[in-house]
């Protein structure tokens, strides 16, 4: 959905065809849309009545109209679909009904909300300041100055880490005189390296190869027979997982 030129219209595209639907009437100067989590609902941001109109997606209808103050710039939704806010106006989206304004700076222009939905940032462009807000509270932390004018406002991604673990088997037998080749599988995120202590037989070597994989390949030698107790490490910056391999 996009808002078209049109006064007080909301127009749905059907993007596999390329085609438009019949305008949807929506409040004053529709500015900005956000869409659900679950993509049910549609919320409109209409700067010139001071409201926001949801509509439901399946059925392509618009719900009433929830004041938010006058002439709202922006609208966000948390991750978990639960609140959109727009001036700053909380909307609980469950029954689309509008909490008390939350003051924070002159001109409050944009939103952005953290990626675990925890806090909103607002720039206020009159004051030149960006107002924290803890969503679960809907109250305002202390103003954050950012130089003259700031308009926009972004949050990088959450950065997922996973301690490093071996998915490749523990044990592997060869025969002398015979190629042999055993691969070492992990998973982690950053990627692990792998280390080994411990002795190869003969003919036989260990390569991390990089991706959190390594190597354990060669041909035996005929004297080298027996059991080689090997202890593999996989490390990255959440730690170290060990495996004592024979």
């Amino acid at each position: 959905m996009s808002p078209t030129g049109t006064r007080g219209t909301v127009t749905p595209i059907v993007t596999g065809t390329n085609t438009s639907r019949t305008p949807i009437r929506v409040g004053g100067d529709p500015d900005a849309i956000v869409i659900t989590p679950d993509g049910k609902i549609a919320y409109v941001l209409n700067w010139g009545s001071g409201t926001v109109t949801p509509i439901a997606t399946a059925t392509n209808t618009a719900g009433p109209p929830i004041p938010v103050g006058s002439l709202p710039e922006t609208i966000a939704i948390t991750p978990d679909g639960s609140t959109a806010s727009g001036t700053v106006t909380p909307i609980v989206t469950a029954s689309n009904t509008a909490g008390p304004p939350i003051p924070v700076g002159s001109l409050p222009e944009n939103i952005a909300i953290t990626p675990d939905g925890s806090t909103a940032y607002v720039t206020n462009l009159g004051s030149d300041r960006v107002t924290p807000i803890a969503t679960a509270t809907n109250t305002a932390g202390p103003p954050i100055p950012v130089g003259s004018n700031r308009v926009a406002i972004a949050i990088t991604p959450a950065i997922v880490t996973q301690g490093p673990a071996f998915t490749s088997g523990s044990a592997a037998t060869a025969a002398f005189g015979q190629a042999f080749t055993f691969t070492v599988t992990t998973t982690g995120d950053p990627t692990p390296t792998i280390t080994r202590t411990g002795r190869l037989p003969s003919g036989v070597r260990f390569a991390d190869k990089g991706g959190g994989t390594a190597t354990i390949s060669g041909t035996p030698a005929k004297a080298a027979a027996g059991v080689y107790p090997l202890t593999l490490t996989a490390g990255n910056n959440t730690g170290t997982a060990a495996r004592r391999s024979l």
